[in-house]
Formats: structure tokens, sequence, C-alpha cells
């Protein structure tokens, strides 16, 4: 069943997910030592 908001909400995951990679990206560009393979997130100390 397609809903009149449905674009919208694929749109608004599409965007939230790109954001949350371009973020992880960043992260691992300013801190030294830190690799998505090898830490969690959590090992950021946000």
């Amino acid at each position: 069943m397609l809903t009149a908001n449905q674009p919208l909400v694929g749109s608004l995951f599409f965007l939230g997910a790109a954001q949350f990679v371009i973020a992880m990206v960043i992260a691992e560009a300013r801190y030294p030592g830190y690799n998505v393979g090898k830490n969690a997130i959590s090992d950021l100390d946000v």
C-alpha cells in the first residue's frame, strides 16, 4: 500500500543514513587512531 507520505519518509530515511555515514567519515578523519573497522562508535568518547 502506497501512501501520500511514503516517498517523503523514504527520502528522510535515506538522508539520515547519508548523514550518519558522513559523520563517521568526519569522525575517523578528526580523531587519530580511530578506525571504523577496529573501534566501536562509543570509542569516540562523545
